[in-house]
């Protein structure tokens, strides 16, 4: 007997054996599985974006994943990136990367009749799924996932958050795309590595796979990228990767798989936090013992590892680095040198000059005339 109901007209019952079953098919093979909700935690300066341009470089060529496996054919991706200029970091990462341009699509915002918005979810998640429908697209990477939720969205409470992305759960799994979030870690050491990210675990929760990038403890200019949690598929490795500066820009070199997992990386002694001084300097030892680097390229190594230029300075003093300049006919040049190391060669040591300029007036000048470049070049168009 059936009894109406004045909340609903009617209910959608299923029985099981009417529903065509289906088997998950990769992006990654072992780590990004079509149809899913991914995510990838990390502390700053330690190339999320990196990884994640990495990857859509790859699934762009079709060219082999890190770890060695195949991927699929070359395909698109759409990219949401908050923290990064496409004209200046985006788009030459890319390039470095290897990455077919033709297959990369970045979402800006959307347009009312009322005027442009930035993308916010819930809201805008039709929005992104037009945007996936129209590119085709396999992957999507929302760079920061914090950054494009609504003023209405309560980060820390699960409720809010699973009404946030529950959208973007029910848009992977319609379009057959891996929808790749990207987010930093808390304060709270000594936790395990799964409730290491920012606000809420069910983040984590809505997610089929999770990935952390932490520092290397056997090599101080390595990271891992290291398995949070897989509901898809059998526990995967952690592979170490470097982050290296390249003349075009930076890039990523693997270096295969490492013992530490996850927890193993996050572990620290409650209250005693890495102090972001001796991370500064380790990175900054390991860029320099190489060869001697131009203040150009050390510019550029503190900006890719979001190193503050005061606490460089002070690593500088305390490893004891020399700053000189050289003088040619067409430009000065400067160089860091670590104590012992001779200058790059055909430069006689009497031909260097010592160089104070402190770093932050060097990165100031840099940031204020890239800004003001790209205000130029606006108002051009």
């Amino acid at each position: 007997m059936l009894f109406p109901s004045p909340d609903y007209v009617s209910i959608q019952l299923r029985r099981l054996t009417e529903v065509q079953g289906q088997a998950d098919a990769c992006l990654w093979p072992g780590r990004l599985t079509l149809g899913t909700l991914a995510m990838l935690d990390g502390d700053p300066g330690l190339g999320k974006s990196l990884i994640t341009l990495d990857i859509c470089a790859r699934v762009t060529t079709g060219r082999p994943f890190p770890d060695g496996s195949s991927g699929l054919s070359p395909s698109n991706v759409v990219i949401l990136n908050a923290e990064d200029s496409i004209t200046r970091t985006v788009r030459p990462r890319l390039q470095k990367l290897g990455a077919d341009l033709e297959r990369v699509f970045f979402l800006e915002g959307v347009v009312y009749r009322q005027g442009e918005d930035s993308i916010r979810f819930p809201d805008h998640a039709l929005a992104l799924r037009d945007a996936v429908r129209q590119t085709q697209a396999k992957l999507v990477v929302i760079d920061p996932i914090m950054d494009f939720l609504g003023p209405k969205v309560a980060s820390s409470v699960d409720v809010s958050v699973r009404r946030a992305l529950a959208p973007l759960r029910f848009l992977a799994e319609e379009s057959c795309c891996v929808v790749w979030m990207v987010r930093h870690l808390n304060k709270n050491v000594g936790q395990r590595a799964l409730y290491r990210g920012t606000a809420s675990v069910a983040f984590n929760a809505l997610c089929r796979s999770a990935w952390l990038a932490a520092h290397d403890p056997q090599h101080p200019s390595r990271c891992v990228l290291a398995e949070l949690k897989n509901n898809k598929d059998a526990p995967q490795p952690s592979l170490a990767y470097e982050i290296c500066a390249g003349d075009t820009g930076p890039f990523i070199r693997w270096h295969g798989p490492v013992a530490e997992g996850a927890d193993q990386l996050v572990s620290r002694p409650v209250g005693r936090p890495p102090q972001r001084r001796q991370q500064a300097g380790d990175l900054l030892l390991a860029f320099l013992q190489s060869r001697p680097r131009t203040s150009a390229e050390v510019a550029e190594f503190v900006s890719l590892h979001e190193l503050a230029p005061r606490t460089v300075t002070r690593v500088k003093h305390e490893l004891d680095v020399r700053s000189v300049r050289v003088q040619d006919q067409k430009q000065t040049i400067s160089y860091w040198l670590l104590p012992g190391q001779k200058p790059p060669a055909g430069i006689p040591e009497a031909a260097l000059a010592p160089d104070d300029t402190p770093l932050e007036e060097a990165a100031y000048r840099d940031e204020r005339d890239a800004w003001l470049r790209e205000l130029n070049e606006r108002s051009r168009q």
